[in-house]
C-alpha cells in the first residue's frame, strides 16, 4: 500500500462508519421497531420525559381526572354511605355511572370522558331507585319501590348531558343503546412500542359500529367482534365451537326476518318488510379520546379533519386549527407532561377526585341537602376523565409508560388533550436532519481523533457529545421536539472515534514501525522518535533544500593489496594448500573487511550524533544528508560539525591504532630472536569529505519487496560527490552554499574556512567554488608525539591547521 493510500485510509473509515450509521438510522422509517439501536434511542426519550416532567411545565388549566381505586370500590361495596339502597362488587349497575354523569352535569363539567367500556346491555342489572308505589288496596300500608332500568338511566343522564365521550376500541365498541347516546366515541386504545412502552397513540381508527339486531340476538352467545366477515356470510363463534353463518346478499346486507326466525322464533312477523333488509355493521372513524375531549373545547371540526403523510390538520369552527405531526406509522406522540393520579394529588395542575365524592354529593343532592360551596362546582368547565387506578386483576389499568412502569394507562387522555390545548405536541425530527447530524458529528469525531491524541481526543469528543445531549434534552423540555441522540454519539462519534483509534493503533502502528524499522539505523533515535512524533510524515518525492555529506576511506584499496600479498606471502612461505590456505585468505579477509567497518562505523556514529541521516555505504564511502526526514533549518551547520568531528574520532582511533602498532614492533623483535612469525601491524586509515547545500529530491526509492532507501538525488549531491573526490586525505570540502549557510548560522566556524580554488569537476560546467573547513584546531592539548602519529596517519601530509601551516 502506497503512502498516499495508507492517508486515505482514515478517511474511507471515518466514511463508511457515517454512511453505516445512516443506513442504520433509516431502518427507523421503514422498520417495526425490531431494530435494537431505535429501542436505545427510545431509552433516551423515556429520559427526556422524565426529566422533562420534573420541570413541570405549564399545562392546560381544565383538566381532571375522576379515579375508581379501592377504596371506591369498598366504599360502593357499603352501599349506604354513598346513598345506594345496597352494595355492590365490581361489576357496577350503570346506574351508578349515570349519577356520575347527573352530578358532573351539575357541577359545569365541560366533557365527561370514561375509559371504562359500555359494550353491552345488563337488564338484569338492578335499576336506578325512583320511589316507592303504595298499595291503595292494601290499606296503604304496604309499598312497592319503582326502579328506572339502570341502563337507560345512565344513557338517559348521558343525553341530558350532552357532552359524554365514552369508550370504545378496535375489538370492542360502545353498545348501540350508548352509543347514541353520548355526544361521541373515544378510542381508548393502547398500542406500546416493541419494548412495551406506551410512547405514541393513533389519532383515529376505523371502527366497526355493530347493528343493534346483531347484538341484541347474538351477543350473548357469540362473539360479535371476533366475527368472521366474508362476501357471502358473517360467521360468528363461541367459546364451546358453537357457530352462526349469518348470509349477506350481494349488497352485503342481511335478512333481519330469517335472523329473528332463528334467534327468537316467532317474533319475526312483527318486523316490517321494510326494515327486512339491514346492514350488518357500519365504518366510522373513532378518534383517540383525548383528541375528542380537546376537540369540544377548542371547537375543532373532527368530521372534515385532512390526513397526509405525517400530519392530520384539523380546522376549527372558532378560528383555532390545530395541526398534529405524525411519525412515519401514523402515530402521534404522547406528551407525558402531566404524571398519573399517584404523582397528581398533590399537583394542583390537574383536578382530582374520587368517584365516591361524586356519588355522595350526588346523594345529597337528591336528598335536598345544600352542598358547601366550594365542594358545588369543583368540576366547573372541566375537561373530566374517569378510569380506573384499583390494584385488582379484574380492574387495573396501570402499563410502561415512559414515566414508569405502574402508569395509570388512562392518563395518556389527558395529556393527549393537554398537548392539542396547548399546542405543545411532540414531533420528532425528520430524516434529512438526522443524517444531518450524523455526518456532522461523525465528522467532528473522525478530525478530531485523527488530528488530537488521546487522551485530548476523548475529552473533546465526550464533551461535544455531553453538549449534544444536554442540547436535546433542553430542546425536548422547551419544544417537545425530539432529536436522535444515540445513533449519532454512539454511533457516529464513538464508533468513529473507536476506529479512529484502533486505526492509529493496528494500521498506522505499523506503519510506523516500518518507519522506525527504515530509519531506525540510518538516523538517530531521537530524529527517529521526532520523525514519528510528527502528525504528517511525508516520505515521498519532494523538493528540499539539504546538505549532502560524502565521505571516503584514503587507503582502502592499497590495504586490501596489501592484505592480499601478506596473505599469498604466508600461504607460500608455510606451504599451505587446500583447504588451509582458503582458510587463512578467508581470515585475512575478515580481519580487512573488519578494519573498513570499523572506520566506517567511526562515521556513521557522528552522523547519528548530529541527527543526519545516513544513506548509504558505497564500497569504502559513506553518504549522509540532513535536512529530512526531519527538517532543520541549519542543517549546513549540522552536518560540518558532523563531518569535523568524524574527522577527529578518525584521528583519535589512529593514534589508538598507531600506538599499539609501537607495542606490536616491540613484540615483533622479541619475536625475530626467538624465530617466531611477527605480528600483522594494525592499517591506519584515512578519509576525505565532501560537503554541499542545495536543493534536491527527496523520498524513498526503491520496492518494498526488494530494497527500500530513503535517499536523496539531485545536482547538488553529484556536486558533494565530486567535492569528496577533490578532497584528498584527512581534509573537508565544502561548496559555496554550504559556505554561505555557515556564516549566516555559525560565523565563527564560517571564518575558520579557507577558500581554495575552484575546481572543474565532471558533470557540472562551471568551475566550483569551494572551502577548506580545518578540523584540527578543534581537538585540544594534542603533543608533539600526537602530531607525529597523526602525520604519519596523514601519510606525511600536513593539513591546513597543523603548525608547519601556521607561520
Amino acid at each position: 500500500m502506497s503512502l498516499k493510500q495508507i492517508k486515505l485510509v482514515p478517511v474511507f473509515l471515518a466514511a463508511a462508519v457515517i454512511v453505516v450509521v445512516c443506513a442504520v438510522q433509516s431502518l427507523r422509517f421503514t422498520g417495526d421497531g425490531s431494530n435494537p439501536f431505535e429501542r436505545l434511542e427510545w431509552i433516551t426519550h423515556n429520559w427526556r420525559a422524565q426529566y422533562a416532567v420534573n420541570l413541570k411545565p405549564p399545562v392546560a388549566g381544565n383538566l381532571a381526572f375522576v379515579w375508581i381505586d379501592d377504596l371506591s370500590i369498598k366504599r360502593v361495596h357499603e352501599g349506604k354511605s354513598l346513598g345506594l339502597r345496597d352494595g355492590y362488587g365490581l361489576y357496577w349497575p350503570r346506574m351508578i355511572y349515570g349519577r356520575v354523569v347527573r352530578e358532573l352535569r351539575r357541577q359545569g363539567a365541560r366533557a365527561t370522558a370514561f375509559d371504562v367500556l359500555f359494550s353491552d346491555s345488563r337488564p338484569f342489572d338492578k335499576g336506578y331507585f325512583l320511589s316507592n308505589r303504595v298499595d291503595i288496596a292494601d290499606g296503604g300500608t304496604n309499598s312497592t319501590p319503582i326502579f328506572q332500568d339502570s341502563d337507560d338511566f345512565l344513557a338517559e343522564q348521558m343525553l341530558k348531558a350532552g357532552n359524554v365521550i365514552i369508550a370504545s376500541t378496535p375489538g370492542l365498541v360502545a353498545h348501540p343503546m350508548f352509543e347514541r347516546a353520548a355526544a361521541s366515541l373515544g378510542d381508548i386504545s393502547s398500542s406500546p412500542d416493541a419494548d412495551g412502552v406506551l410512547r405514541r397513540t393513533r389519532p383515529m381508527q376505523t371502527m366497526r359500529i355493530w347493528n343493534a339486531n346483531i347484538i341484541q340476538q347474538l351477543g350473548h352467545q357469540f362473539s360479535i367482534e371476533d366475527a368472521e366477515i366474508g362476501e357471502k356470510q358473517i360467521i360468528f363463534r363461541n367459546s364451546e365451537d358453537g357457530l352462526y353463518k349469518l348470509p349477506l346478499d350481494r349488497q352485503g346486507r342481511f335478512n333481519l326476518y330469517l335472523l329473528t326466525a332463528d334467534m327468537l322464533p316467532g317474533l319475526e312477523n312483527s318486523i316490517p318488510e321494510s326494515e327486512h333488509w339491514q346492514k350488518p355493521f357500519e365504518s366510522r372513524q373513532v378518534w383517540h379520546m383525548g383528541i375528542v375531549a380537546a376537540a369540544m373545547e377548542l371547537g375543532l371540526d373532527l368530521k372534515n379533519a385532512r390526513f397526509s403523510d405525517r400530519e392530520v390538520f384539523i380546522p376549527g369552527t372558532n378560528g383555532v386549527d390545530r395541526p398534529l405531526p405524525l411519525d412515519h406509522q401514523g402515530n402521534l406522540l404522547i406528551d407525558w407532561a402531566i404524571p398519573d393520579e399517584a404523582r397528581a394529588r398533590g399537583d394542583k395542575r390537574l383536578r382530582a377526585d374520587g368517584i365516591e365524592y361524586l356519588l355522595l354529593n350526588d346523594t345529597e343532592r337528591q336528598e335536598g341537602h345544600e352542598i358547601p360551596p366550594e365542594e358545588t362546582f369543583q368540576f366547573k368547565n372541566k375537561l373530566v376523565f374517569i378510569g380506573s387506578s384499583a390494584t385488582g386483576n379484574e380492574l387495573s389499568d396501570r402499563g410502561v409508560t415512559p414515566l414508569g412502569h405502574e402508569t395509570l394507562l388512562v392518563s395518556k387522555h389527558w395529556n393527549v388533550a393537554n398537548s392539542i390545548l396547548t399546542n405543545r405536541i411532540p414531533i420528532r425530527s425528520g430524516a434529512a436532519f438526522e443524517y444531518f447530524v450524523i455526518i456532522l458529528l461523525g465528522a467532528f469525531a473522525a478530525l478530531c481523533s485523527w488530528w488530537m491524541k488521546p487522551p485530548w481526543s476523548t475529552l473533546a469528543i465526550v464533551a461535544v457529545g455531553g453538549a449534544y445531549s444536554w442540547y436535546a434534552f433542553d430542546l425536548f423540555a422547551r419544544t417537545r421536539e425530539w432529536i436522535p441522540i444515540f445513533m449519532p454519539i454512539v454511533g457516529a462519534m464513538l464508533w468513529n472515534h473507536g476506529i479512529m483509534i484502533a486505526y492509529q493503533v493496528v494500521f498506522e502502528g505499523q506503519e510506523r514501525r516500518r518507519i522506525r524499522g527504515v530509519f531506525s539505523k540510518l538516523v538517530s533515535p531521537n530524529v527517529v522518535n521526532e520523525l514519528l512524533g510528527q502528525k504528517d510524515i511525508h516520505l515521498g518525492g519532494q523538493r528540499r533544500r539539504i546538505t549532502v555529506f560524502f565521505s571516503d576511506v584514503r587507503g582502502f584499496t592499497t590495504m586490501t593489496d596489501e592484505m592480499q600479498k601478506y596473505a599469498d606471502d604466508h600461504v607460500a612461505k608455510h606451504n599451505l594448500v587446500g583447504d588451509e590456505a582458503e582458510q587463512f585468505r578467508d581470515q585475512v579477509a575478515a580481519e580487512t573487511l573488519e578494519t573498513v567497518n570499523l572506520y566506517l562505523a567511526t562515521i556513521a556514529d557522528q552522523i547519528k550524533k548530529h541527527n543526519g541521516t545516513l544513506d548509504k555505504y558505497i564500497g569504502d564511502c559513506v553518504m549522509a544528508f540532513w535536512g529530512a526526514p526531519t527538517p532543520n533549518e541549519a542543517h549546513a551547520v549540522a552536518c560540518v560539525r558532523a563531518t569535523i568531528d568524524a574527522q577527529l574520532a578518525m584521528d583519535e582511533l589512529n593514534i589508538q591504532r598507531a600506538s599499539e602498532n609501537a607495542r606490536t614492533e616491540l613484540e615483533n623483535e622479541r619475536r625475530l630472536a626467538n624465530n617466531q612469525p611477527p605480528l600483522p601491524l594494525k592499517r591506519l586509515l584515512v578519509m576525505g569529505s565532501g560537503v554541499n547545500t542545495g536543493t534536491a529530491i527527496v523520498g524513498l526509492m526503491g520496492s518494498e519487496a526488494h530494497i527500500f532507501n530513503f535517499t536523496v538525488f539531485g545536482r547538488e549531491v553529484n556536486v558533494a560527490s565530486r567535492l569528496e573526490g577533490v578532497s584528498g586525505r584527512s581534509r573537508i570540502i565544502i561548496g559555496e552554499a554550504t559556505f554561505r549557510d555557515l556564516e549566516t548560522f555559525d560565523p565563527e566556524l564560517a571564518a575558520t574556512c579557507v577558500e581554495q580554488e575552484a575546481v572543474h569537476v565532471k558533470g557540472i560546467g562551471n568551475a566550483v567554488r569551494n572551502w577548506e573547513v580545518p578540523w584540527r584546531i578543534h581537538k585540544q592539548d594534542r603533543s608533539e608525539e600526537t602530531l607525529r602519529l597523526a602525520r604519519l596517519a596523514d601519510g606525511g601530509v600536513a593539513p591546513v591547521d597543523s603548525p608547519e601551516n601556521k607561520t
